[in-house]
């Protein structure tokens, strides 16, 4: 996951395989938007690494990203229906109301698109305040993911500033698969996930992940045990779909294989 804010003046990305050339950032959102996973199939994950496997430096992935990796992930943003995010992630990160910049704006209206996509945030206990930036703030009205053991009063507070769902999993969690299924009803074709790590353990447990765009940043995290997934799964076998590079950094994009996810 990466930070929100991407400064204006990044305008491509060099690719390096399969074919290598330099993709301006229209042709990159041409391109997912074309290529992007429908949401039967599970969302686009993006994700940040350090090179020893720490999904954050300084207690935040924003310190392993770069101008351009934030500048992707806007574009990303900018071709969904959705994106989800844990509640952890959304408030060590510092989010905002999740709006995507003015240049992905203008695509999605000319697209006859909501000006910015829905923000869904996945909380197991409900431990939000409803006037939290990130859903005060929030252009289009969010929605909640929570499981069964979160709190009633919790629910009816957060209904003020967000649409809330209880889809749980049987243990008290979030079910992946429902999830998915509630956003096919809201007729949502794509999806975006920036994690953090145990969305995305989660996701991919369930098969719901289709792709995983991984941004490998040059540095190494030491001592932290915050790593790419939260909890343990079951092996995934990905294949190699592109490769981008920004300076010393690797934007990879992964698709994951069809044998591995569970129907």
């Amino acid at each position: 996951m990466t930070h929100p804010d991407a400064p204006e003046d990044i305008r491509g990305l060099e690719r390096i395989w399969p074919e290598p050339g330099f993709l301006s950032l229209d042709e990159l959102r041409e391109d997912y938007a074309r290529t992007w996973p429908d949401a039967s199939e599970g969302a686009g994950a993006m994700m940040i690494s350090s090179l020893d496997g720490s999904a954050v430096l300084g207690a935040v992935s924003g310190g392993l990203s770069s101008p351009a990796d934030q500048k992707l992930m806007d574009v990303q943003r900018g071709v969904v229906d959705a994106v989800v995010i844990g509640a952890g992630t959304l408030r060590e990160e510092g989010y905002g109301g999740l709006q995507v910049h003015d240049d992905s704006a203008a695509w999605r209206r000319a697209r006859g698109m909501s000006e910015h996509p829905v923000l869904v945030v996945v909380s197991r206990s409900l431990d939000l305040d409803p006037a939290s930036d990130f859903l005060a703030e929030a252009p289009v009205r969010p929605l909640i993911l929570t499981g069964a053991a979160s709190s009633a009063q919790r629910r009816k507070a957060l209904e003020q500033v967000a649409d809330v769902e209880v889809i749980d999993d049987g243990t008290g969690g979030v079910d992946p698969q429902a999830a998915h299924e509630l956003f096919a009803r809201r007729g949502w074709q794509r999806i975006h996930s920036e994690g953090g790590p145990t969305v995305l353990a989660a996701w991919m447990a369930a098969g719901r992940i289709a792709e995983l765009h991984l941004s490998l940043s040059p540095v190494l995290a030491g001592r932290t045990r915050a790593g790419l997934l939260g909890e343990a799964i079951d092996p995934q076998r990905l294949e190699l779909a592109q490769v981008l590079r920004d300076g010393s950094m690797l934007l990879t994009r992964y698709r994951v294989r069809k044998a591995a996810q569970r129907p």
